[in-house]
């Protein structure tokens, strides 16, 4: 398997083909990389909208926790910049091997945001909605992985 682009995904394979059994060096630690430079305050937009937690949470849920409270102030200019597609795609892939359907929900929820983010013409009720979807998503996902994932995103659990 050579590296790419782009992560692997299900949709790269075929249907009756089996799960590479190799993965990009990048692609694990790109995930990660991404964390720990939100984590080390290195001044990213991430940071700025991820409510303050008092808890340990699932990373990606504390980043779409705060993309969701941005599109809730109607704050859709922060929404578009500080969305990030990039952990959800490591998370559908891991979740593949487990769970398919539960994979493909979490690419649709992505998708729909995606398409959110390209239309100018998105009111933040569409955006919130479908950010709660992709959390939930999300969340089921991580959960199928054996990754434990609160549930809602609050200030004890963002």
């Amino acid at each position: 398997m050579t590296c790419s682009s782009s992560p692997p995904t299900s949709l790269s394979r075929s249907a009756g083909a089996a799960a590479p059994t190799t993965r990009c060096a990048t692609w694990l630690l790109a995930p990660g990389l991404l964390v720990l430079g939100s984590l080390a305050g290195c001044g990213g937009q991430a940071e700025q909208s991820a409510p303050a937690s008092s808890g340990s949470a699932e990373p990606t849920l504390v980043q779409l926790c705060g993309v969701l409270e941005s599109a809730l102030a109607g704050d859709l200019d922060t929404v578009r910049s500080t969305f990030d597609h990039g952990p959800l795609h490591a998370i559908a892939d891991a979740t593949t091997d487990v769970d398919r359907k539960t994979a493909a929900r979490l690419l649709e929820a992505k998708e729909a945001i995606e398409s959110d983010l390209a239309n100018p013409a998105t009111n933040t009720a569409t955006m919130a909605a479908d950010l709660e979807t992709l959390i939930a998503a999300t969340t089921a996902a991580l959960e199928a992985t054996g990754t434990a994932a609160p549930s809602t995103c609050d200030q004890e659990n963002p």
